[in-house]
Parts: structure tokens; C-alpha cells; sequence
């Protein structure tokens, strides 16, 4: 979300389709009002637009955004990636942790930081005057993996319950089809270490059919093998004699109901 202090009060942004945005934005830096606009770029970069800033001046914005955390082992882990290039003349970072149970602990950041309760929630507050922050934050949120956990709000509500991994063995497969791209783009590969991970899967298996396929722009080569020594020097060899040429077509290359491996 977005938030503009506009006449000594914070106001919210409203979110609308991005050409819209950004003409609404001209016509009313042209109507001499103080616009904000804030728009999502590639992956998780955001770039926000805000005029005018006064002479000697300031623009109070809030950018505030959601997440969901990674879970470590009996943890939840918060990034907070700061990686600032010049001075901040007031720097503040405060964090609540609501509904927590086990006290917060700070893998990576400032060793001044610590939490404190206040009844249901964590609290920790670090403030500098003209400070570099260029330190990365790494919390990390202990908690009991066998519990439920309930979060409710107004308009929505968070449950949370680990459930048991389930592992079985796969079934190995009777038959693989092995598709080699030998376009010109990957004339650097390193097929020894590639010939030497499917030697180490192919010894897990038992009797096993091969269908090994060389393809670029065509099909170039396909043939049959049951993978037994002498069979498997074949394959080697035809691997490491591959001509790497063209380009990748794909078309014709997946009509196998084997297991494939690429």
C-alpha cells in the first residue's frame, strides 16, 4: 500500500491499472496538486514518483507491503534488506510481533536490538541520527511446529497447522527416454559431470530400456538401450561424441510415454 501525508494528514492510494496510473499522476501534477505514484516493476522492485519536493523540504510516504515468511527449522525467518548508499538523517525501525509466543531472536542486524513483551506482542525499536543503514535484518520467530495457530482481523483470518511430511519411494521406472539438446548453445556444457550424475541414477535402478535421443533444429539421433555395462559405455560415447549445431526445436521430441529425463 501507499500513503501520501497530504496538509499534515496521511492519505491513502487507491490502486488502479497502470496506464491509468501513471496519466492520472500527469493530469494532476498539471492541475498544481501533489501527486504520489507508486508502480510495481519486475520481480519484487517497486519504483515511486513523488512531486514536487519543496526546497529544503520533505515528502512524508508510507510503502508498506506484505509477505509470506520462509520457515526454517521450528522458525519463521523475516528479511529485512537494507542496503543504503548514503546517510540517513533520522532512521527508525520499529517491529511488532503479535500473537508470539516464544521471544524473537536476531540472527543478523544490530546487536543493540532486543525485544520486549507487552502482553500478546514482541516489540523492538532502533533509532540513529545520521546513520548508514547498510546492514541487512535476519529475525527469526520461534515457534512450536505441533501447534495450531489462529490470526483474525476484521475482514479476514490466518490458520496455520504443520502438517506431517509423507515420504514414500518412488516406483523406478522400466523404461526412460533420455533427450540430449546438441544445439550450438550448449557447446560449453560440461557433459562428464552430466554423464557422471546419470551414471550415479542409472545404478539405483534395476534392468532398465534407454531410449536416447540427440536432437537441435532436427532429430539427429535416437536408439535403444538396455542399460547394462557394455550398453552404457555405448551411451557414453555417443554423448561425448555428440556435434553440437543449430539451433533447439522441440517439435517431434516429447512424443515418449516414458519417463524423460532432459
Amino acid at each position: 500500500g501507499l500513503v501520501l501525508e497530504i496538509n499534515g494528514k496521511l492519505r491513502e492510494a487507491v490502486v488502479v491499472e497502470k496506464e491509468k496510473g501513471r496519466a492520472t499522476f500527469e493530469a494532476i501534477v498539471r492541475g498544481g496538486v501533489d501527486p504520489a505514484l507508486l508502480e510495481k516493476g519486475k520481480g519484487n522492485s517497486y519504483t515511486l514518483r513523488v512531486y514536487p519536493i519543496p526546497a529544503k523540504g520533505y515528502k512524508r510516504v508510507i510503502v508498506a507491503y506484505e509477505e509470506e515468511l520462509l520457515l526454517g527449522d521450528n522458525s519463521y525467518i523475516y528479511h529485512l534488506p537494507l542496503h543504503f548508499k548514503e546517510e540517513v538523517k533520522d532512521f527508525l525501525v520499529a517491529m511488532e510481533v503479535v500473537q508470539q509466543k516464544i521471544p524473537p531472536k536476531l540472527r543478523k542486524g544490530e546487536e543493540g536490538m532486543s525485544f520486549s513483551k507487552w502482553q500478546n506482542t514482541f516489540r523492538t525499536e532502533f533509532r540513529r541520527a545520521n546513520y548508514m543503514p547498510n546492514k541487512s535484518m535476519v529475525i527469526e520467530l520461534p515457534m512450536k511446529i505441533a501447534e495450531e495457530k489462529l490470526m483474525v482481523s476484521s475482514d479476514y483470518f490466518y490458520f496455520y497447522r504443520n502438517m506431517p511430511l509423507m515420504k514414500r519411494k518412488r516406483k523406478a521406472p522400466k523404461k526412460i527416454t533420455l533427450l540430449c539438446d546438441t544445439s550450438l548453445s550448449m557447446i560449453d556444457r560440461d557433459i562428464e559431470k552430466e554423464i557422471a550424475l546419470l551414471e550415479s541414477y542409472f545404478s539405483t535402478l534395476p534392468k532398465v530400456e534407454l531410449q536416447l535421443v540427440l536432437f537441435s533444429n532436427r532429430v539427429h539421433f535416437k536408439k535403444k538401450f538396455i542399460l547394462k555395462k557394455e550398453e552404457w559405455s555405448a551411451v557414453k560415447e555417443r554423448l561425448k561424441s555428440a556435434v553440437y549445431d543449430g539451433g533447439t526445436c522441440y517439435e517431434d521430441v516429447f512424443l515418449s510415454q516414458d519417463t524423460c529425463l532432459i
